[in-house]
């Protein structure tokens, strides 16, 4: 702002808002690992756990995708996406991606499952590593 003093000089002031609050910390996400038996046919469920660090009073959003490594979906595994919503109050939601069984013997397999374009939160841990523990001898 701008006040003039008695003798007609000018004076500049900062303004400061006063008592208001940082804005708040977004909480963080993170996907945890999970490792499964894959089973000898049928489907396994390797079921990842997205955490959000803290409650929040509006609604939290986050894409997943699973992603190929020495798994390939369609083969060792169902490809999964989607989208995961936090409503006010939650902190965990579940991802859960069915393994393929097979009686072949084969070294343990791995796939991710990415997190993206969250919405109301960070990424802490983006990315979920499952791995398809091989029980044929």
């Amino acid at each position: 702002g701008v006040a003039m003093d008695a003798q007609g000089r000018y004076h500049a002031y900062l303004l400061t808002p006063g008592g208001v609050a940082p804005p708040p910390v977004p909480p963080k996400l993170s996907i945890n690992d999970v490792s499964v038996l894959e089973g000898n046919n049928n489907t396994t469920a390797a079921t990842f756990t997205v955490s959000l660090s803290e409650a929040t009073t509006g609604t939290v959003l986050v894409n997943f995708i699973t992603v190929n490594g020495s798994a390939i979906a369609g083969d060792d595994y169902n490809f999964a996406s989607g989208t995961l919503k936090f409503n006010p109050g939650e902190t965990t939601k579940t991802i859960t991606v069915q393994i393929k069984g097979d009686k072949k013997r084969e070294s343990d397999e791995t796939f991710k499952v990415n997190l993206s374009g969250a919405d109301g939160a960070t990424l802490a841990d983006s990315q979920g590593a499952g791995v398809i523990r091989n029980d044929d001898r």
